[in-house]
């Protein structure tokens, strides 16, 4: 798990260490696979954030994909590189026990604003 959070282990130059991003893929997977549903989202949710190219192997090809939507499909999926993954409780329902605690929203203040203006003009459009 340290290894996951090892700064030397991340956006490190190509020259040093190229495949980080896989190893901690497959820490990420190895983390999916075995912790409880509750430390598996504390754990890998940061990782949500990180935008890195991963590339993918299928059956017939190879694809493009990010380390983020690889978590999210980690998180999410019943099945991911062909593995069935054990069933975790969704973060709504970790978040109704008090498991987890409620997501930040990233968009904040702005989200509010944006609904306030919508809520405004539709009272003026009622009243004409």
């Amino acid at each position: 798990m340290e290894y996951l959070h090892a700064q030397e282990f991340k956006y490190s130059p190509p020259m040093n260490l190229t495949n980080s991003r896989y190893l901690q893929a497959l820490a990420m997977f190895y983390i999916r696979l075995t912790f409880p549903g509750v430390e598996c989202y504390k754990i890998l949710e940061p990782f949500l954030k990180d935008y890195r190219k991963l590339r993918y192997r299928t059956q017939t090809s190879f694809e493009l994909t990010h380390i983020d939507e690889f978590v999210d499909n980690l998180l999410h999926s019943e099945r991911v590189c062909e593995t069935a993954l054990p069933r975790i409780p969704t973060r709504f329902a970790l978040e109704e026990t008090e498991d987890l605690d409620p997501r930040e929203n990233l968009l904040g203040s702005e989200v509010d604003s944006d609904e306030d203006v919508k809520e405004e003009g539709s009272d003026s459009d009622e009243s004409d």
